[in-house]
Parts: C-alpha cells; structure tokens; sequence
C-alpha cells in the first residue's frame, strides 16, 4: 500500500503503520529466537506483484 498510496495526507499513517510492523517482527523474531522456535517462512518477494492493477482506493487503506 505504501508504494502505491496517492494522497499525501494518507502517507504518514502508511508510514507509522510500517515502522511498527517492523518493529514486531523484530520482537516477536528474537523471542523465537531465545526460545529456540523456528523462524516462519512467512511472506516473501515473490508473493507479491507490485506491478498489479490496484483493487481499493486510497481511502479504503
């Protein structure tokens, strides 16, 4: 959504959005990590097609 988003005054909630997204992958990582878990494989590169046609407008994000 961050890379497609069109109106400006959504951007910053885009942004904080990410960082904390971030930021629990950071904390819930290492507490696999310490508690000897396997990391998931979760989402990568190749599930998501940044060239697709978009399907919601910016106000639905």
């Amino acid at each position: 959504m961050y890379s497609i988003v069109e109106d400006v005054s959504f951007r910053p909630i885009l942004e904080c959005s990410l960082r904390l997204a971030e930021g629990h992958n950071t904390i819930i990582r290492d507490f696999l990590i310490q508690e000897k878990f396997p990391i998931p494989h979760g989402f990568t590169e190749d599930d998501v097609d940044l060239s697709a046609p978009r399907l919601y407008s910016d106000e639905f994000f």
